[in-house]
């Protein structure tokens, strides 16, 4: 059975490489945002975008730094010469972001979605709240305890609710 994680058979097209490519970089970036931002110490409140920035969102190509308090919320597979390009934004509460994009300190992964950011997937992020239903995955910031688990939320992924700790 072929899932999205095989290699792309030889001859097929360039693009198909490269979403391939481009979804694996997604999951290790993913990865590696919940492997080490344990590691640091995370704020209890959001870092918010500078109040006198005028960059509202910009493209970059694949592979290029994200800057502090911005997030990925949309991807064209075809940008940068074919090597793909991300649209990064402002952090902002209640936002779909592309899978791989890293989630700023005091917010949590509240949704998923296979489909979205030209089939890579997104997770909605939001600020964290008592209350607030999170995925796998997502950090639970300083203050708050994961509580009861359903299995049928975050597009059957299963969440947890946040209480205060």
């Amino acid at each position: 059975m072929k899932n999205r994680f095989d290699l792309p058979a030889l001859g097929q097209s360039p693009s198909a490489l490269r979403q391939w490519i481009a979804t694996l970089l997604g999951i290790v970036t993913m990865l590696a945002a919940v492997a080490f931002g344990g590691a640091a110490p995370v704020a209890a409140a959001p870092v918010p975008a500078p109040a006198t920035s005028t960059l509202t969102g910009l493209w970059s190509c694949s592979g290029a730094p994200i800057p502090s308090g911005y997030v990925l919320a949309g991807y064209n597979p075809t940008g940068c010469n074919g090597i793909g390009a991300w649209y990064q934004v402002p952090a902002a509460d209640g936002q779909w972001t592309c899978s791989g994009s890293p989630i700023p300190p005091g917010y949590v992964l509240g949704g998923h979605q296979t489909s979205y950011c030209s089939g890579i997937g997104a997770w909605y992020q939001l600020i964290a709240r008592v209350g607030v239903w999170t995925c796998p995955g997502s950090p639970i910031p300083p203050g708050f305890r994961a509580g009861r688990f359903e299995a049928n939320r975050c597009d059957g992924l299963g969440s947890w609710v946040l209480l205060a700790a």
